[in-house]
């Protein structure tokens, strides 16, 4: 998994990139951010790359990063123009998913590996609060913004999981509007001292930084209001 995630992170900082980092860059992130976070693009030909770095095929399969088609050949699995987020564990690759950058079809939006879904960290230190949000674009806005930020990605919490986040000196609360029904049962997962962030004027966290409403100080603020 490393080594596709650097393969792909190579790949987002090359000519053949150009399309992911337009669409990183109108997520409103940095270069700094989009390099520190790993950030990368897939061209399709990971199944190349691997094979030549002697990589076993069977290996990859396992890993969820190729499938084989029906002819025997191998596949990526995630395709080309997708861009992709390495999500870390004890600062080593766990996972990796990726969201098109080429197309809003929600059928075509997200790609991810052939594996168990992880959480996506975005981490500073483990020495200030957290943020818990649900996609790993809210993740990349909060890191950006100076927070720690951990994604759900559609997961449920397990006890591992929680037990981390229980970890930080505080546990912050912000699912999307959309996704309000899930609050009780994550916040009932993460304990009874995690707080609940209402009130963002948006889709969510990123797309409120994208229209420039959102700000590191106005999350402050609503994070002062927490309950």
């Amino acid at each position: 998994l490393t080594l596709a995630a650097r393969y792909y992170a190579r790949l987002l900082r090359s000519p053949a990139g150009e399309p992911g980092m337009a669409y990183a860059r109108n997520r409103g992130w940095t270069d700094e951010t989009i390099k520190q976070l790993g950030l990368g693009y897939s061209d399709g030909h990971l199944a190349e790359h691997l094979q030549e770095e002697d990589v076993s095929a069977e290996i990859a399969i396992k890993a969820g990063l190729l499938s084989r088609r029906d002819d025997g050949t191998l596949a990526d699995v995630i395709p080309a123009g997708y861009l992709v987020y390495p999500h870390h564990r004890d600062k080593v690759v766990a996972y990796l998913s990726a969201r098109a950058a080429f197309t809003g079809d929600k059928e075509k939006k997200a790609r991810n590996l052939k594996a168990p879904k992880q959480l996506y960290w975005a981490l500073h230190n483990r020495n200030t609060p957290l943020t818990v949000v649900e996609g790993q674009a809210c993740a990349n806005t909060v890191w950006q913004w100076g927070h720690n930020a951990a994604a759900l990605c559609g997961t449920h919490l397990s006890e591992e999981d929680a037990e981390a986040m229980q970890a930080f000196p505080a546990v912050y609360l912000a699912l999307d509007p959309d996704a309000e029904e899930r609050i009780p049962t994550v916040a009932g997962e993460l304990g009874p001292l995690t707080m609940i962030i209402g009130g963002i004027p948006a889709r969510d966290i990123n797309d409120w930084h994208v229209q420039k409403e959102g700000t590191p100080e106005k999350l402050d603020e609503l994070r002062a209001k927490a309950k």
